[in-house]
């Protein structure tokens, strides 16, 4: 019901509920009935990722992991790993550890034959490896994926998923396979009249619109998404697409309203505590700054880019590189050779927290 077209209803009941339901999963980690414990976890992901509990979510999870290591394999167990490295992932950006808790899950998936939950750690992975520079495995992963949804017509799988593989194919520089791939994926979820999945694809095809330097199209999709984000009253679809809108901005000269954009989207997914894309907003803001012809500040939000990339182990795909090597070298062409270290060194030491208040 949290993915389906009423969702927003459900999210309301539960955040009525959640002090009872918090009361459930103490009540059954006290009395080690670590299946229920694992169930109402699946089932509370959606919620405490969309309402700002992921923190919460995310320690409840990881302290039940050494519990339930003995478990046999079982469907309960392949999703429970599956969304424990999922918060693991995107909460606390240790992606060394969801990976290692991914393959496990995708061992449990193997072991039971269940192909449909197979899909979800295999496109994590997939991810994970993208984010590495690991093409080949990421290539590996999502065509093994897809193939398990295409035998088990999982329409809305496949759909969802090819939308962000359109995504991923022009940070490649592959801009048609990937146009390609957004298109065949809206069309899917215009038929099937998913508006969630729709928002999705149109944020994946506003970015490859972005990188393909196609602003006024981009602008169009991403418009359309924020409309649909807004009626579904989503925060954090709406703070993505007012991120995206804010990129537009930038490459149209429009920098107060890029502003505006980019700060609102940085302060909510500030409080849904989304690292991920607290990083990359940061990173449109060091672009801003350096429209601005504000080098010096240019330069320090990318050495706060960089270094939490690094801690992070994200490796940007190339397009994104060199658009990020082509800031840090026009903020560098603005100063002084001799100043131009020291706001990176300095970015370079603050904290996410640090950053997001001298942004904002």
């Amino acid at each position: 019901q949290l993915n389906g077209h009423d969702y927003q209803q459900w999210l309301a009941r539960i955040e009525d509920e959640h002090n009872n339901l918090r009361a459930v999963w103490e009540w059954a980690i006290t009395h080690q009935e670590y299946e229920l414990a694992m169930r109402l976890g699946c089932g509370l992901y959606h919620f405490w990722v969309r309402k700002g509990y992921e923190g919460e979510g995310q320690e409840r999870m990881t302290a039940l992991l050494p519990l339930v290591r003995d478990y046999p394999p079982s469907p309960v167990l392949a999703r429970y790993l599956f969304v424990a490295a999922v918060l693991i992932d995107f909460h606390t950006g240790d992606r060394n550890r969801s990976k290692v808790i991914y393959e496990e899950s995708v061992r449990v998936c193997r072991a039971i034959g269940d192909e449909l939950k197979l899909a979800h750690p295999l496109n994590r992975l997939g991810g994970f490896a993208y984010t590495r520079g690991d093409y080949i495995t990421w290539a590996a992963n999502l065509a093994e994926a897809q193939e398990c949804r295409h035998r088990h017509c999982d329409l809305w799988g496949y759909a969802l998923v090819h939308g962000h593989t359109g995504r991923e194919l022009a940070g490649l520089g592959r801009i048609h396979e990937g146009r390609a791939a957004c298109e065949e994926a809206l069309t899917l979820q215009r038929q099937m009249g998913d508006t969630w999945g729709t928002v999705v694809t149109l944020q994946n095809f506003g970015e490859v619109a972005l990188m393909a330097g196609e602003w006024d199209e981009a602008e169009a999709l991403l418009l359309e998404s924020l409309t649909l984000s807004q009626t579904l009253k989503d925060n954090y679809l709406v703070a993505l697409t007012e991120y995206l809108l804010g990129r537009v901005a930038i490459e149209c000269n429009e920098l107060d309203h890029a502003e505006v954009l980019l700060c609102n989207a940085l302060q909510t997914m500030v409080e849904l505590t989304n690292r991920q894309y607290t990083i990359e907003i940061l990173a449109a803001m060091a672009a801003l700054a350096l429209r601005k012809t504000q080098a010096i500040h240019a330069l320090l939000l990318a050495g706060v880019v960089k270094h939490h990339c690094q801690i992070d182990g994200i490796v940007m795909p190339p397009i994104k590189q060199a658009q990020f090597d082509r800031l840090l070298a026009c903020a560098c062409e603005q100063i002084p050779a001799e100043v131009a270290t020291n706001p990176q060194l300095k970015g370079e030491t603050m904290t996410l927290a640090e950053a997001v208040a001298l942004a904002i």
